[in-house]
């Protein structure tokens, strides 16, 4: 074979990959970003406590940390679940060390649960998210481990995990058979950017020193957080057709009959508890121990009269007593109130 044909034939088109090797991730992901122009540095003290596993730069953006994830399907609830701790297990990161430390997050995701492939499909997001949607600890904020990653985010029971997935997946989601070089330079100017605001005064635009590709990403990234979960609609039951259904396509009065008896529930008895044959007042609901008004699934109090909600009822049939209130306060610290944040940075955008 000639040089000359060698010379003026077109550079090889780069590898595709459906599946990728746990062992070969590394070597696989870099060598992309490479070709598509950026520059990847590796840390190379194994400081535990650090967070910053590599740096990435290119000649439009400066070099700037990231962490790298590798999280597995959890099967029960048909997510994806990752632990992010700083220094022991079991202690959230702070909100600090995202921005000297960490300042994206890369989550690649296994195939299976015990599998040794990984996805083509990654994510890679402002490590800031964390801290407003408070996985981070900050202030009075205490900050959690467990980040659940959703593919189909109209199966996410709380709002605050519908937000958080649905930004992610609909900005920061990436292939690494097609990178995009001017989205990853505009999610890492975003990342900078946030990084550097101040903690405790919330969102604010970019200034004019960042591309209009981080203006627009920032505008998107404003109107998601927005939006609001879409209200579930379940399918009827498959045998009384009346009410909606709730375990394996049955309501729950079909389900328990069918549980106990080995067979479907009746048409008389269906007919019997018709919306109509009974004038019930509707009464509001709130939980005797942790007093919410809102809850997945109302059950009856255990040692008293009233309801629980879906929280306190799995922690009383766990631990055998009341849920304590310290742990409610706990959690009511953790969620996140978008409306005035989204409110103030819309009119912060306006004004730029």
């Amino acid at each position: 074979m000639k040089i000359e044909s060698l010379l003026d034939g077109s550079p090889p088109s780069p590898t595709k990959y459906s599946f990728i090797a746990v062992h070969d991730l590394k070597d696989v992901y870099q060598r992309r970003f490479e070709q598509e122009g950026f520059h990847i540095i590796r840390r190379r003290e194994s400081r535990r406590q650090v967070l910053t596993d590599y740096w990435i730069s290119s000649c439009a953006v400066p070099k700037t940390s990231f962490h790298l994830k590798l999280v597995s399907r959890h099967t029960p609830s048909n997510c994806f679940r990752c632990s992010i701790s700083s220094g022991k297990p079991g202690y959230p990161i702070k909100s600090v060390q995202i921005r000297s430390q960490m300042r994206m997050l890369l989550v690649f995701f296994r195939k299976g649960d015990k599998d040794n492939t990984v996805l083509p499909q990654f994510l890679l997001f402002p490590a800031w998210l964390l801290h407003l949607f408070r996985y981070s600890q900050h202030g009075n904020t205490p900050g959690r481990c467990d980040i659940r990653f959703i593919e189909d985010v109209t199966t996410a029971k709380e709002d605050q995990i519908f937000r958080f997935n649905n930004v992610i997946n609909t900005l920061f989601r990436f292939d690494i058979n097609h990178i995009d070089k001017r989205q990853i330079e505009a999610v890492i100017g975003l990342s900078n950017h946030l990084a550097n605001v101040n903690l405790e005064h919330g969102l604010r635009p970019p200034t004019r020193q960042f591309s209009h590709s981080v203006h627009y990403l920032f505008a998107d990234l404003v109107d998601l957080l927005g939006q609001r979960r879409p209200d579930k609609l379940k399918p009827a039951c498959l045998n009384c057709f009346k009410k909606p259904s709730s375990r394996r396509s049955l309501c729950v009065a079909c389900y328990r009959y069918q549980l106990k008896h080995k067979k479907p529930r009746p048409e008389r008895l269906i007919v019997a508890n018709r919306s109509g044959s009974k004038i019930i007042p509707r009464l509001h609901k709130i939980c005797n121990n942790c007093r919410v008004e809102k809850t997945h699934q109302w059950y009856r109090n255990m040692v008293g009269n009233g309801h629980w909600c879906e929280t306190c009822k799995s922690y009383y049939i766990r631990h055998k007593k009341l849920r304590p209130r310290e742990l409610y306060i706990r959690v009511a610290n953790r969620k996140v109130d978008l409306r005035q944040l989204i409110a103030e940075s819309k009119v912060k955008v306006e004004e730029w």
